[in-house]
């Protein structure tokens, strides 16, 4: 039976990676889990994966919580429990990260880097290990121009390409380019390392279990409490993450039953890694998300973008979407919009390198039913405060918003 190593399970989209690793494969999963003991790391686990739903109860002799520490030296594991993973591990899928989109780079570089550089050494011990790496697109986007930023050219159509030294977002989006980096160095020395760059993802796509933290979330609380939207129409990519998930296991099922020697000796480009980028190519529009707060019974006043983005950075302190939005007044000639605003333009990449037997892992089906579930979801869960109009009834997809299967 083959043996992964998951780092991250106990964040939104490692427990969905760890339901998918668990239900396409056979695998024994290994979860480095940020505890001070067994018994703390499996209880922490475990609450996590009841929080999102998953019934991991039929996995649960399949699933290790192993207590650890990404930003510690041979990942906090003692010597002899490191040499034992080393020993044991066929896989490893990196998805763990200090997730922060203020802090500077020096806050984030022993999780996110060095992390990553302990888990090559990791994957190059004793035995070759495959490693699988879950990234961001914000890596490829950055200054395209004086004035502009979007996702850069080169790196859109050729994953593999990164820019050099690019001016990005964020630090925790640096953060992630170094790792990339590193990875695709490893590979050259003959680490098959694999990298996955997600967009926006959202909440599941059966339960409506959301994440009211991150960009999609902040956004749905963020117009809430101003009770206004911007009167324009932007198009923004959803990506559910059972269908990130599914895709990310799905590509590299292959991995798991190569045999490490295989994979040395083969020595190709796919067999030492490939850069995909995952996400929901249809995209739903500003409009549609509005029409389903409003039908949910929130009143929304409309604005022209730049005035309603003063009004977000006016109260930057107290709303949602406060940290996420740049310069109070855009200039809309330089299209100067947040990052959610900016519709992926990748469609024959998404997800990259689904085919043959991998086409039928199918997206689940984008829409306004969707966006309806991630709101009730965080009514119940009080992210969001209850409607003072009474629930109206399930609307029907607006013309905008009208969306068919995507099948990658």
């Amino acid at each position: 039976m083959r043996q992964i190593l998951l780092t991250g399970a106990t964040g939104f989209v490692g427990g969905f990676l760890l339901q998918e690793l668990l239900s396409q494969t056979e695998a024994v999963v290994h979860c480095l889990v940020r505890s001070p003991n067994p018994a703390e790391a499996q209880r922490k686990l475990e609450n996590h994966l009841e929080q999102c739903q998953i019934p991991w109860e039929q996995w649960r002799d399949r699933i290790l919580a192993l207590p650890g520490d990404l930003a510690q030296p041979r990942l906090g594991l003692s010597p002899e429990q490191h040499q034992r993973l080393a020993q044991d591990i066929d896989v490893i899928y990196h998805n763990g990260a200090y997730v922060n989109l203020i802090y500077p780079y020096r806050a984030l570089r022993s999780a996110n880097v060095q992390g990553s550089v302990e888990l090559l050494r990791l994957a190059s011990e004793i035995k070759l290990k495959s490693l699988h790496y879950i990234s961001t697109l914000d890596v490829i986007y950055g200054k395209t121009g004086p004035g502009k930023t979007g996702f850069i050219a080169e790196a859109r159509h050729n994953p593999d390409h990164l820019p050099p030294s690019p001016d990005l977002g964020s630090d925790y989006a640096r953060s992630k380019w170094v790792t990339e980096q590193l990875l695709q160095q490893a590979r050259s020395r003959g680490i098959p390392c694999h990298i996955y760059r997600l967009g926006m993802t959202t909440g599941h796509s059966q339960t409506g279990f959301s994440n009211a933290n991150d960009m999609f979330g902040r956004l749905l609380q963020g117009l809430v409490q101003l009770q206004a939207a911007p009167q324009e129409s932007f198009a923004l990519n959803l990506s559910p993450v059972d269908g990130v998930c599914r895709a990310i296991v799905g590509l590299g099922i292959g991995q798991l039953t190569q045999t490490a020697q295989t994979a040395q000796t083969a020595q190709t480009a796919q067999a030492l890694g490939q850069t995909y980028q995952i996400f929901q190519a249809q995209a739903i529009h500003l409009s549609d998300i509005i029409q389903a707060l409003r039908q949910r019974g929130y009143t929304l006043a409309s604005r022209p973008y730049g005035d309603w983005q003063a009004e977000i950075s006016a109260h930057a302190q107290t709303n949602a979407l406060g940290p996420l939005l740049g310069d109070p007044a855009p200039d809309p000639d330089q299209n100067q919009i947040p990052d959610f605003f900016n519709v992926m333009d990748l469609g024959q990449v998404v997800p990259h390198g689904l085919q043959g037997d991998r086409a039928s892992l199918a997206w689940p089906q984008p829409g306004i039913q969707n966006i309806q579930r991630y709101i009730d979801y965080f009514i119940r869960v009080g992210s969001l405060p209850a409607p003072k109009s009474p629930h109206l009834s399930q609307p029907g997809l607006s013309k905008s918003g009208s969306m068919g299967n995507n099948n990658g």
